[in-house]
């Protein structure tokens, strides 16, 4: 296997969901703890956290969206291996998937993400991926996750399930989450973790 290193993009302003969402708590952590210790045991043997409030990675460029977290996290690494972009608020996501993306990308040697879900992702970790970051933060480019999965010439794989891709940018979003982790547990079904 590929050296894996992942990030928990944690550097939103979460101005939908009304307060911080990496603080919100999910099965008695915080979502910012739930997302590394998922991240921790998938193939990632290193784990960075952006977050423009406190610990972690900085972003060079503010308010550019997950672009300025991913850009400050391989700013800070070595050119080899692979990226595990996860953002913060998918409290639902599980290690089998992330795995699924990873293996691929070792696998094939090309990134990778999930049909019609741009996030979580996998990323090649070179000079290229950095240049093209740097290029599209400095100028005012092309802020989108979907732009850089181009550039890159990612490949969309069909996910296993697609309830555990579930994103909670608002309050609403939340309690859908909360609803059906709850509706697991009733079915006495498990949730991968």
């Amino acid at each position: 296997m590929d050296q894996h290193s992942g990030v928990v993009l944690a550097g939103g302003l979460s101005s939908r969901m009304g307060r911080d969402k990496s603080q919100l708590e999910w099965n008695g952590e915080s979502l910012l703890q739930h997302s590394y210790k998922v991240l921790a045991a998938s193939y990632c043997h290193y784990i960075y956290v952006s977050n423009n409030r406190g610990e972690g990675i900085q972003d060079r460029y503010l308010e550019c969206g997950p672009l300025g977290g991913i850009d400050a996290t391989l700013s800070q690494m070595s050119n080899q291996g692979w990226l595990t972009v996860l953002p913060v608020d998918m409290p639902l996501i599980d290690t089998y998937q992330l795995k699924q993306l990873q293996t691929f990308a070792s696998e094939t040697g090309k990134a990778c993400y999930f049909k019609n879900h741009f996030l979580p992702c996998v990323l090649p970790v070179n000079e290229t991926v950095k240049d093209y970051l740097k290029q599209q933060l400095e100028n005012q480019g092309d802020f989108r996750v979907k732009g850089l999965l181009s550039f890159v010439h990612a490949v969309e794989i069909e996910p296993v399930e697609t309830i555990s891709l579930m994103n909670t940018n608002t309050p609403e979003e939340w309690e859908s989450a909360i609803q059906v982790r709850q509706e697991y547990k009733k079915e006495n079904q498990y949730v991968r973790s």
